[in-house]
């Protein structure tokens, strides 16, 4: 019998030469949004060195704070994640995403 690898999740895929969008909703504990946060992303190429440094998240009135950036010349996984500071809360997730050569058709 033979066996197929599983995958608990698919990180988001970004193409190379696309514009690629990271985002995360942030509610407090009544389900309500945060707009008031700051939040940064932060992420580093395949290689480990940094790629984007604590910058600033945009945020829409429904609590979801995105960046945007164009997708860069080095296919991979780029480990990433959202670090967000509202008054005495501090939260960071793992927005790990992965670039990759659009599929020819």
């Amino acid at each position: 019998m033979a066996f197929k690898k599983v995958q608990a999740f698919e990180y988001q895929k970004c193409y190379l030469g696309d514009n690629c969008l990271i985002g995360e909703f942030l509610f407090n504990d009544l389900y309500q949004p945060i707009v008031t946060a700051e939040c940064r992303l932060t992420s580093r190429y395949p290689d480990g060195n940094l790629f984007i440094n604590s910058e600033i998240m945009s945020v829409s009135s429904d609590g979801w704070y995105f960046y945007s950036f164009p997708a860069t010349p080095s296919a991979g996984i780029y480990r990433t994640q959202i670090c967000c500071q509202a008054e005495n809360e501090y939260l960071c997730l793992d927005k790990s995403f992965k670039i990759e050569v659009l599929p020819q058709l």
